[in-house]
Formats: C-alpha cells, sequence, structure tokens
C-alpha cells in the first residue's frame, strides 16, 4: 500500500512499447494495483486496447477512474470485489441479491469483456461469461488477515489458464489461494498449506442461465 515512484511520460511510453512488443496471440496480461503517480487514469484502458489489438488478453484488477476507463474498453477479464461494483456503477447491491450482481456482472460482458469475478471474501465468489455463471462457496477457516486475498486469488486463476486449464478449475484454484492468503497473518501463500486439497473443498455451483 506504499506510494509508487513518479514516473515521467517517457517511462509509460518506453514501458507500453516494450509490452506490445512482447505480446503474442493467446498471451495474459495482468493489469492489477494502484496506478503510479505521473500516470493517467487511462493507462490501464490504453494498455487494455494495445495489448488486445496485438492479441493478447488482458485481465484487470484495479478501482476507482482507472477501473471504470478500463471497463469501458471490455478488457478479456475484469475481476473487482463487491464495493467496487457498487462503487462503479454508483447503486447499491446487496451480497444475497445473486440475480442483481450477475445482471450487473453480464452488463460488462456486452461491453465486451468474456469473464468478469467478483469476490466477496466469507461469501466465496461470482463470476459469469457469455454462456454461464457460477458461485464459489469457500471453505470456512479461521481467518488472520484477508488483505491480498484477492491479489493471490488473481494469481491463482491467472497460473491455472496460463498452464492450458479452464475456468472451473482457475476459479477453484484462485479461490483456494485467496482462502490460504487469509489464513496467514502476513500476505502470503502459507506453505503448510495444500492448495490442491483446499482447491478440492471449494464449492462450484452453475447457475441458473437466467440469472
Amino acid at each position: 500500500n506504499e506510494p509508487g515512484p513518479d514516473i515521467e511520460p517517457h517511462e509509460a511510453e518506453a514501458l507500453t512499447a516494450a509490452l506490445v512488443a512482447d505480446c503474442c496471440r493467446g498471451d495474459l496480461v495482468v493489469l492489477s494495483g494502484s496506478l503510479p503517480r505521473g500516470v493517467p487514469d487511462a493507462f490501464y484502458a490504453e494498455l487494455v486496447g494495445s495489448v488486445q489489438a496485438a492479441g493478447g488478453r488482458t485481465i484487470v484488477d484495479t478501482a476507482g477512474p482507472p477501473l471504470r476507463a478500463s471497463m469501458a474498453r471490455g478488457p478479456w477479464m475484469v475481476k473487482l470485489n463487491l464495493r467496487e461494483l457498487r462503487e462503479t456503477l454508483g447503486t447499491e447491491l446487496d451480497e444475497s441479491d445473486t440475480p442483481a450482481i450477475v445482471g450487473a456482472m453480464r452488463a460488462q460482458l456486452d461491453r465486451g469483456s468474456a469473464v468478469v469475478v467478483v469476490t466477496m471474501g466469507a461469501a466465496g465468489l461470482l463470476a459469469a461469461t457469455a454462456r454461464e455463471a457460477w458461485r464459489a462457496t469457500v471453505p470456512r477457516i479461521a481467518a488472520l488477515n484477508a488483505i491480498g486475498s484477492g491479489d493471490l486469488f488473481l494469481s491463482g486463476f491467472t497460473t491455472v489458464l496460463s498452464s492450458g486449464g479452464g475456468l472451473e478449475e482457475g476459479l477453484s484454484l484462485g479461490a483456494a489461494c485467496g482462502v490460504a492468503n487469509a489464513m496467514s497473518e502476513t500476505p502470503e501463500l502459507p506453505a503448510s498449506v495444500d492448495l490442491r486439497e483446499l482447491a478440492a473443498r471449494v464449492r462450484l455451483e452453475r447457475l441458473e442461465p437466467r440469472l
């Protein structure tokens, strides 16, 4: 949570050029966290356009104006928590109102995204594509510190997809990583936790298409 360095415009341009030059069709590019000082709010949104024009798939996990600007560009995947979804929509969404949350997620799918994931802490997560939607229920644990669980979810999810796995496997392992992180006092994956065993305890429920 410490502030990043000041970034000069030529440095941001150099990063963009290097990233796009290295991007191959099918690559996953994760745009995560707050932007450093000196970088405009539209920076992630611009990267979404550049990377996807090069054939890559972008995953955006940020907040505030950078999130709203990025969502408008239809990144391949948007990962956000329920609070961020509420702020983006400017409306209240109750955690228990699954149809309303999935409806808001589908609005982002209509913008061009292929996958939307909304994490909800101990309540698990919701995920949606144009054809399917899931609820993931996570095991009950004695949580010590949930800070970083969203980042760990995304790490596990992306690891599965970059290895050729499917969405459901990615959601299960990602959720397990988030839970494992909450079992530690500091943001990390505790060495004592068997992630595969924990992932097997994540319950994925396919929701009705009409949701």
